[in-house]
């Protein structure tokens, strides 16, 4: 639908303790578009993410859990989203390809209303920019019907900049 349109600015601290753990605090900015209506989400998310190596593959389980600030409409809540990543670096191409699955469950409605399949290639394009090059397939549950559910196809790019990398050139 060429109606639908959502930017997001997400802003946070991210913290490695140990090789196999990134510890990360972050709030997102996120406005969405449906036909001629705008709405907009202020959430906050704390989250930790255990990573094991075996040879090149790479398993991340990450475990986010997020308090939306919804304005339309105005419903405020928490919730979980745990989200398993395979990923492979891809030497011909200079870049690591991956799959994930995420799953998210709404304290407030106790339900696990969205699922969120994705493949996709990352690369570090500069010292301080990555991009992420990417397919999603969301399913998501109709709020008001249970037995009611819909999905998107995305195709996205997403880019990171190291602000740290950025200033220590």
């Amino acid at each position: 639908d060429p109606s639908y349109f959502v930017w997001h600015l997400k802003t946070g601290i991210r913290h490695v303790p140990v090789t196999w753990l990134n510890l990360a605090v972050d709030h997102l900015h996120e406005e969405t578009r449906t036909k001629e209506n705008w709405s907009r989400e202020l959430r906050t998310s704390f989250q930790f993410t255990p990573r094991i190596r075996s040879g090149q593959w790479t398993i991340k389980d990450r475990n986010r859990f997020e308090y939306g600030n919804f304005e339309s409409p105005k419903d405020d809540r928490w919730r979980y989203r745990n989200s398993l990543m395979l990923s492979h670096p891809l030497p011909c191409l200079s870049c690591s390809g991956y799959v994930s699955e995420e799953c998210y469950y709404d304290f407030w409605a106790e339900r696990w209303p969205k699922y969120r399949t994705t493949i996709g290639i990352k690369s570090k394009t500069t010292s301080w920019l990555d991009m992420d090059l990417y397919c999603r397939w969301d399913v998501i549950e109709d709020s008001t019907n249970y037995d009611d559910w819909d999905s998107v196809q995305i195709i996205g790019i997403k880019l990171a900049v190291d602000t740290d990398r950025l200033t220590s050139r």
